[in-house]
């Protein structure tokens, strides 16, 4: 039973490629992050899509001093080349965190997006 159930998943992976759109987010080397939506990490993409989830992003820098909030803005170079964008004010070491809840799954629920990212710098 359980070769069968293999053997399925690996078919309808073959059968179905299907793309995905993750919330990816990147820091800079100065005090700079991005936030995008999309199959590739870090990888500006479609304004459309941005735009139907950026008010559900938060984002947040915890350092010693405790929790941050950061404000994030679009920007883009095209229609299909958008990020959201924001300044950390953080000092190292610090982490940073992401959350997101959007979309219409199965049975009505939402899902949860969730993101944290370790910045240990001197």
């Amino acid at each position: 039973y359980m070769r069968g159930t293999h053997a399925l998943k690996v078919f309808l992976t073959c059968l179905c490629q299907a793309a995905g759109h993750f919330l990816w987010l990147m820091e800079n080397s100065t005090h700079g992050v991005s936030v995008t939506f999309g199959e590739a990490a870090g990888v500006p993409s479609s304004g459309i899509l941005l735009k139907m989830i950026a008010d559900k992003i938060s984002l947040s820098s915890h350092d010693g001093g405790g929790q941050q909030n950061i404000t994030l803005s679009t920007q883009s170079s095209g229609p299909s080349h958008s990020q959201l964008v924001g300044h950390i004010n953080a000092l190292p070491p610090f982490t940073l965190r992401l959350s997101a809840t959007f979309g219409i799954f199965k049975g009505n629920s939402l899902l949860q997006y969730w993101s944290s990212a370790d910045v240990v710098t001197q």
